[in-house]
């Protein structure tokens, strides 16, 4: 009995180290998109870069399945599944990409990254509307305090930059947030996450080739290709195989709280790669988010933990 009580509390620290170095993989891969976008978009414009960053994160995705030995749950949907991969693939990864990718072209990356982090804000409010819970005013002003961060490094950002068109990214960058949070929002849990992951973009790849015509180059672009692999080998393959593994094994809010280092690893990718002006109002408003992120996740595990006891 004492040796399976061992081998038991062996396997979970195990298990919760494993899926810390999922997360952070994640949170690396992520923190780097906003530069690796913003370097890639100077060679080709949105719509190329999201039809070949897409391809490359389909094929590396069916590497994995073929890997993890899972080439057979590929098939058998219905076509009501395959209706909702696509209309999940359209959201998430689709019209997401093309709204983030826009954004950034019109505004520098730091701002319309932050911005972009809206998600989480979007997320919470789309379950209250859905659940018709009534919101806490603490939990309220958590939302709130994340919220007035983004606005700081938009207000700082045009004061600084005197550039008005950088609003017009930022609108951008917050509605690809919207549209992650609802894709987020619809999400099954009963689909294996990488097979599902695969068919959701096995069809915003396919949206992608016809939007691809608006593109003023459609062809592969060589000085491009370090952003095609970067992008959808590790930030969209990668990362959400990671992610996955990371939710399913580790501690949900230790995973959670890990993420929130996404926004300030993009920043120092972007001064330093990209290049762009450090602005301190970037860095305020960054710490402003992830505050009121950290402390709604905290108070929402003390709730359901006070609803358990009760």
């Amino acid at each position: 009995m004492q040796y399976n009580l061992v081998v038991q509390k062996s396997y979970k620290v195990t298990s919760n180290t494993s899926a810390v170095t999922a997360v952070l993989i994640s949170v690396l891969c992520w923190g780097g998109a906003g530069a690796a976008s913003k370097l890639s978009l100077r060679n080709v414009d949105a719509y190329n870069l999201i039809f070949y960053s897409n391809l490359v994160a389909l094929l590396m995705l069916f590497v994995l399945i073929v890997i993890s030995k899972q080439t057979k749950q590929l098939f058998g949907f219905s076509k009501k599944d395959y209706i909702f991969f696509a209309v999940q693939g359209a959201l998430g990864m689709f019209l997401y990409r093309i709204f983030f990718n826009l954004g950034i072209g019109y505004s520098n990356a730091q701002e319309a990254f932050i911005a972009n982090y809206m998600w989480p804000i979007f997320l919470v409010l789309f379950g209250v509307y859905a659940n018709k819970e009534k919101i806490s005013l603490v939990r309220m002003s958590f939302l709130m305090l994340s919220f007035m961060g983004i606005v700081i490094v938009v207000i700082g950002s045009v004061i600084d930059l005197f550039k008005v068109e950088n609003l017009v990214g930022d609108g951008l960058a917050v509605v690809a947030a919207a549209l992650f949070a609802f894709y987020s929002f619809r999400n099954r849990p009963s689909y294996n996450k990488l097979i599902f992951t695969f068919h959701c973009y096995m069809f915003a790849t396919i949206f992608s080739f016809f939007t691809l015509s608006l593109s003023d180059n459609r062809a592969f672009v060589s000085d491009a290709k370090w952003g095609y692999l970067f992008l959808g080998i590790f930030v969209l393959a990668i990362a959400n195989f990671s992610w996955t593994y990371a939710v399913e094994h580790g501690n949900r809010y230790l995973i959670s709280n890990i993420s929130f280092l996404t926004p300030v690893i993009s920043l120092i990718a972007i001064t330093v790669l990209v290049k762009e002006k450090f602005l301190i109002t970037s860095l305020l408003g960054t710490v402003l988010v992830i505050l009121g992120l950290f402390l709604q996740s905290l108070y929402v595990r003390k709730s359901r933990q006070t609803q358990k006891k009760v």
